[in-house]
């Protein structure tokens, strides 16, 4: 018998990891081989066996399903070499058989595990072993995905380039990490597949704002700490610190409020702002807590609202009268008339001259405007 000299080749390329495919055959015109001896002539050193088969007496699909693999850059050749037998137990010539072996891309063992935070991109860039045949695209699946790891964009699908899910993001508000498990296969410009790859992206959580701060908070008086101490709600991770602007403030809230990076919770508690016009004002706050894996929570406002303070009618600073001995001394207590009323007055002796002699004296808190109006002092001096 005489082997199918098409069968010389080089045959394929056969990809790496798929079967070859030969099928032996005589030429058609000389008499049929009953059974063939496979030997292997020849085998690139970049060419590994997954299965090969060789040996005397074989079908003529001995073998159709052997497979090699081939991880380098270039391709390689098994050569086979082949012997007919007829029915009658003549020997054919031997015949060589060469098939070509196209290499497969293998995905960088490097990006088995990343990390990325919630709400950022994850940043994955897909690529190549660097000594394997570069990959022309990807088909990227989803293995797995965390509860807790909430999609916000997210590329899956075949023929995609190395840059597809570079941009991926995800939402993490648990107090845990979660994972995010992609399935990479890679794709030579020849058409052979790699191996599909696992790729674990953990998704470190981001604090939340408490949501009760929202407010508004307060009323707070003029002049008094706010009282705010920051925190988180309760479920997300802690916030290692927190980042503090003041986002608007009224023009009758005058104060400087405690702005920064890096603060702790307790940064604007004592904060105080002076309100002396006649309604309620606020300041709010935009705060933005930080985990301590450095993960960013999202901006917050909290309203804060002063209410105003009382002003003393400043005309009242005197000296007053002068006033006559054993007279009333007539000074009815009033604000000053672009505040807030004073719905009740403290009141309080700072000094009396020693020739000024108590005759009645009002002091004491909740006291009316009219309170000291009947005051009488006497001064039997010879001075004022």
């Amino acid at each position: 018998p005489v082997t199918d000299p098409l069968l010389a080749g080089p045959l394929g390329p056969v990809c790496s990891d798929a079967v070859i495919g030969v099928t032996l055959a005589t030429d058609g015109t000389s008499v049929a081989a009953a059974s063939w001896t496979v030997a292997i002539f020849s085998q690139d050193v970049n060419v590994t066996t997954v299965t090969q088969t060789t040996g005397g007496g074989l079908a003529a699909n001995a073998i159709v399903n052997d497979v090699y693999r081939n991880v380098s850059g270039l391709s390689g050749d098994v050569v086979y070499r082949v012997t007919p037998l007829s029915g009658a137990g003549c020997s054919g010539d031997a015949f060589d058989i060469t098939v070509t072996i196209d290499p497969e891309p293998v995905t960088d063992p490097t990006l088995a595990t990343t990390t990325a935070c919630s709400d950022d991109v994850i940043g994955v860039t897909l690529s190549t072993d660097g000594a394997s045949v570069a990959a022309a695209s990807w088909t990227v699946a989803i293995f797995s995905q965390d509860a807790d790891a909430v999609t916000v964009t997210q590329t899956t699908g075949g023929a995609l380039a190395a840059n597809a899910i570079v941009n991926d993001v995800y939402r993490n508000v648990s107090g845990l990490s979660a994972d995010v498990v992609y399935r990479v296969t890679p794709l030579s410009g020849a058409g052979c597949s790699g191996d599909a790859f696992d790729i674990t992206v953990t998704i470190d959580p981001e604090p939340v704002t408490d949501p009760l701060l929202a407010g508004p908070l307060g009323p707070v008086c003029s002049d008094a700490v706010i009282g705010v101490t920051l925190g988180t709600d309760g479920t997300s991770v802690v916030a290692a610190s927190w980042t503090v602007a003041v986002f608007s403030q009224d023009a009758d809230v005058v104060g400087t409020a405690t702005t920064g990076t890096g603060l702790a919770s307790t940064a604007i508690q004592n904060d105080s702002f002076t309100n002396s016009s006649g309604a309620a004002g606020t300041i709010v706050y935009r705060v933005t807590p930080l985990s301590g894996a450095g993960c960013s929570g999202d901006a917050f406002d909290i309203t804060v609202t002063i209410d105003p303070a009382p002003v003393t009618d400043p005309l009242l600073a005197g000296p007053l009268g002068p006033v006559c001995s054993d007279a009333v001394i007539g000074v009815t207590l009033a604000t000053d008339g672009t505040s807030v009323a004073a719905a009740s007055w403290t009141v309080a002796i700072f000094s009396q001259d020693v020739n000024v002699t108590t005759v009645t004296q009002t002091t004491g808190g909740g006291l009316a405007a009219n309170a000291i109006v009947n005051d009488v002092y006497r001064n039997v001096s010879g001075l004022s």
